[in-house]
């Protein structure tokens, strides 16, 4: 009985995390389904899962510490709501703490584009660059960023210190770039990232506790 009320209250403190990242009573209430999931996704036909998703699976709601914007989120993907349990929840990125105001955001392994969301709502005259080569997560990219009406320079391959191709496995958070025998994989291109349209970053900005995939790059 102890256990399961401990599950229960760990459950609900985190629904209720979720929920206060919402920007209105209606995107409260729809995050706070997605605190539910996080822990046990509605991906399965017990009762709990059926009741979960008859508000659907598909959500997009507005959130406060990204100025509004909206984020597609599925609640039978855990992966997807671990990220935005990081990113906008947690709030992981001290994006308040950057001493300058950048000309440009550059996110390498965007995936759905959830950091550049974010950093755009700290940095709004920044311009966005993306690099995403797997063509599911560029497909959710390109939502998220449709959605807000957010402009960036996508470029839909990984990037790297010489222009070429490289094999990528994986989808979601968790893809990555193997040795080219690996079974599974796909070929995506590569671009030389010390070239191209946007300055290269000069300031890495590290999560908390968590390897740095992003940086923004300052003003010459």
């Amino acid at each position: 009985m102890s256990l399961n009320w401990t599950r229960l209250n760990t459950r609900l403190r985190a629904a209720g995390r979720f929920a206060s990242s919402g920007e209105r009573i209606r995107d409260r209430w729809t995050l706070f389904r997605a605190g539910l999931a996080r822990y046990r996704p509605f991906d399965d036909h017990s009762v709990y899962s059926r009741l979960g998703r008859l508000g659907g699976l598909n959500i997009t709601p507005r959130l406060r510490c990204a100025g509004g914007q909206r984020v597609a989120l599925n609640l039978a993907e855990v992966t997807d709501l671990i990220v935005f349990e990081e990113l906008f929840v947690e709030q992981i990125y001290p994006l308040g703490e950057v001493p300058f105001t950048p000309d440009a955001i550059v996110d390498v392994g965007a995936c759905a584009g959830f950091f550049t969301l974010l950093a755009h709502a700290r940095f709004p005259a920044a311009h966005c660059h993306t690099f995403e080569p797997q063509p599911d997560n560029l497909l959710r990219l390109r939502t998220n960023f449709a959605l807000n009406g957010l402009s960036a320079n996508v470029l839909p391959c990984a990037a790297g210190l010489s222009s070429g191709s490289a094999r990528f496995i994986g989808h979601g958070f968790g893809g990555h770039l193997v040795a080219r025998n690996e079974p599974g994989s796909i070929e995506v291109p590569v671009r030389d990232s010390r070239t191209g349209s946007f300055p290269v970053a000069k300031t890495k900005l590290p999560a908390r506790n968590t390897p740095n995939t992003s940086s923004c790059a300052p003003r010459p």
